[in-house]
């Protein structure tokens, strides 16, 4: 079957998202290296590169506002250009946390309880790289089970937000320096749980493009 200009410009926005989900993926990596190591020199690397993506976001939106205004595209063609302007913010959101994250987790002090938090949040951030992967493969396939599969995959940041929580209203910090850190580690795990909700939320749009109706996966 022949490949119209319309589909050829949507396969290209696919590619646009997919370019985007890998820079977060790979931010992810090292923000959580960043992290580990209480590395700021990297954290400031990783802080400057988030600029890659969002350059990526807003060359996704103009190719999906000039879609709509040069090829007026309907039925699924429609859905799925509304649906990718909608992953390529949730996409960008995700590589701010990744930023975040390397700011903020590698300029924490060393402590027993701070560090075990810290390794918690980094397999939260982990988790939202394999969601990032995972979401990517999915764009690729266009299936919405494997969508509905990776949604799931939030549950377990979900969980780890859980018992991050109860550790941290359990914890009795002895020093100025270990309280602040440790509301720092609340206000990470917080954007880590939303790593999660907006990898759902592409899971959600990509459903939306395939069968008509937005579900509610998180």
């Amino acid at each position: 079957m022949k490949t119209t200009q319309l589909e050829e410009k949507l396969q290209y926005y696919h590619e646009l998202l997919v370019q985007m989900l890998n820079e977060v993926e790979g931010a992810l990596f090292l923000a959580v290296d960043a992290t580990r190591k209480r590395d700021t020199t990297l954290a400031s690397q990783i802080i400057a590169h988030d600029q890659a993506i969002n350059t990526l976001r807003d060359t996704a939106e103009h190719e999906g506002i000039m879609l709509l205004v040069t090829e007026r595209p309907y039925a699924h063609f429609l859905r799925q250009t509304i649906s990718d302007l909608k992953i390529a913010g949730e996409i960008e959101r995700m590589g701010d946390y990744a930023s975040h994250l390397a700011k903020v987790g590698s300029a924490l002090p060393h402590s027993k309880e701070v560090d075990f938090i810290v390794s918690q949040i980094c397999e939260m951030a982990l988790c939202g790289a394999k969601m990032a992967r995972s979401v990517a493969d999915a764009l690729d396939s266009q299936t919405s089970d494997l969508a509905r599969m990776v949604a799931k995959m939030d549950d377990t940041i979900d969980s780890k937000r859980d018992m991050i929580n109860n550790l941290l209203f359990d914890y009795q910090s002895t020093t100025d320096e270990e309280r602040v850190a440790l509301y720092q580690c609340f206000y990470l795990t917080k954007e880590m749980e939303r790593l999660g909700d907006h990898a759902t939320n592409i899971c959600e749009w990509m459903v939306f493009t395939i069968e008509s109706v937005r579900p509610k996966l998180n």
